[in-house]
């Protein structure tokens, strides 16, 4: 099994490279994926997983929580 190394020397997760994410526990929006608006790539401990979630096309409310508006 072949390993990449980031410029600290640090062995680099495929799944990383797969989902196209920068780093572990950081969320990237997935525009064309056909169910799912994320992916984020979770690490705890040594146990890696991929979780794709968000619905895709879903709005957000027209006010946003905290501003109130007559």
């Amino acid at each position: 099994m072949r390993e990449e190394y980031k410029k600290g020397g640090k062995a680099k997760d495929s799944r990383l490279k797969r989902a196209g994410v920068s780093g572990f526990n950081k969320p990237k929006r997935t525009p064309n994926h056909p169910k799912k608006s994320h992916i984020v790539v979770a690490k705890e401990g040594d146990e890696n997983k991929a979780i794709r979630f968000g619905q895709s096309g879903a709005k957000t409310a027209a006010n946003p929580k905290g501003s109130e508006h007559d």
